[in-house]
């Protein structure tokens, strides 16, 4: 019996549990009205359509419109039965969503802020070492754990490019490839 008041999506191997914030709410794409679809935000603001009783993306887009045609489109492309059968197959490699009764880790919950400050903290974690070798100052001086890099004062304050010389241009002149594909992670 499917729990219609919750909705949980795979993640890392588990599910969890995606919290209210997500705005997760039941959907029906027209041709496979038996399936279980709903759609909720993702830690990068993006709209997911996800299939309810596997816990799997089904689409994705910056609109909800644009996520529910990518759905309904990657289902047309396998059909109805060939869908049915991924379906199937996820739920028995996989285990069946916790929406279906299926087990879910205590504790787990997805929440889209908490995972973006999680990340934010491992990037930052893992480049503060390697971006003081490369620019000579510390990563914490331009680092908010919310919004990533301040590339505006990073700019100003470091790299300094010449008048109508941008930053890309400047930190791969001074800095080398390697060290804006850093800044560009840390975006």
């Amino acid at each position: 019996m499917k729990d219609a008041t919750k909705f949980y999506i795979r993640e890392q191997e588990r599910f969890v549990e995606v919290l209210p914030e997500a705005k997760p709410k039941g959907i029906v794409l027209a041709g496979y009205e038996e399936f279980d679809l709903f759609i909720h935000k993702d830690n990068y603001g993006l709209w997911v359509v996800t299939e309810g009783q596997t816990g799997l993306k089904a689409g994705i887009g910056q609109k909800q419109a644009e996520a529910k045609a990518d759905a309904l489109a990657r289902l047309d492309r396998w059909g109805l039965d060939k869908s049915k059968e991924s379906i199937q197959y996820g739920i028995e490699h996989s285990g069946l969503s916790p929406r279906y009764g299926g087990e879910v880790e205590a504790g787990k919950v997805y929440d889209p802020f908490l995972e973006r400050l999680a990340q934010n903290k491992k990037d930052y974690l893992e480049y503060s070492s390697i971006f003081k070798q490369t620019f000579g100052v510390s990563l914490q001086n331009y680092w908010d754990k919310l919004t990533r890099l301040d590339v505006i004062k990073f700019d100003e304050e470091v790299v300094q490019p010449a008048d109508n010389v941008s930053t890309k241009e400047a930190v791969e002149a001074k800095y080398g490839k390697e060290a804006m594909a850093m800044v560009i992670t840390l975006l």
